[in-house]
């Protein structure tokens, strides 16, 4: 599956005319992962915080082509890490889209970005009735009333869950 994934890729940078991000290709293609290529279940694993990645973290613009090369994977998908990257509201609706047909998701963790309050209700909105999901994550983002109540809700649809984090998230009030 990786190497379809690989493929759809660089074929779709190739269409938009845009450079591949480096750390996708390296996951993808890295010897210590070839034995994985036809693995059944997708994952998609792109962490800002890990050594490969610490100094090119993804952002919005490099999330499309990323989301556009898994799309025809997407009803295995079981894990999405996009955790400490500099994702903000229109990378948290492009994941969104993604996770609308992820029905098989088990982790989702977009710690430590950029997401904001319409972000965080569009992903609550797309993970709603995920009965697989057991780890939830947006721990450390900018996170409002209508998104906090939102994510809230997916503790009832969804009960599955046995750990939802959303700790430290720069939480205000809006008060009229």
């Amino acid at each position: 599956m990786k190497l379809k994934i690989y493929n759809r890729y660089i074929s779709y940078c190739t269409d938009k005319k845009l450079t591949p991000f480096q750390q996708v290709l390296t996951y993808l293609i890295t010897p210590e992962e070839r034995n994985r290529l036809n693995e059944e279940v997708c994952r998609i694993p792109f962490p800002g915080n890990d050594t490969k990645n610490f100094n090119s973290r993804l952002t919005d613009e490099f999330l499309r082509p990323i989301v556009g090369a898994y799309i025809n994977s997407i009803s295995s998908l079981v894990e999405l890490n996009l955790s400490f990257n500099k994702l903000g509201e229109n990378g948290a609706f492009i994941v969104s889209k993604l996770l609308e047909g992820a029905e098989n998701i088990v982790s989702f963790n977009m710690m430590g970005n950029l997401i904001g309050d319409n972000g965080s209700e569009k992903l609550a909105g797309s993970l709603k009735g995920k009965v697989n999901l057991n780890y939830f994550n947006l721990n450390t983002n900018v996170i409002g009333n209508v998104g906090v109540m939102s994510l809230n809700e997916l503790l009832f649809t969804n009960p599955g869950i046995t750990t939802f984090d959303i700790g430290k998230i720069q939480y205000f009030i809006i008060r009229k």
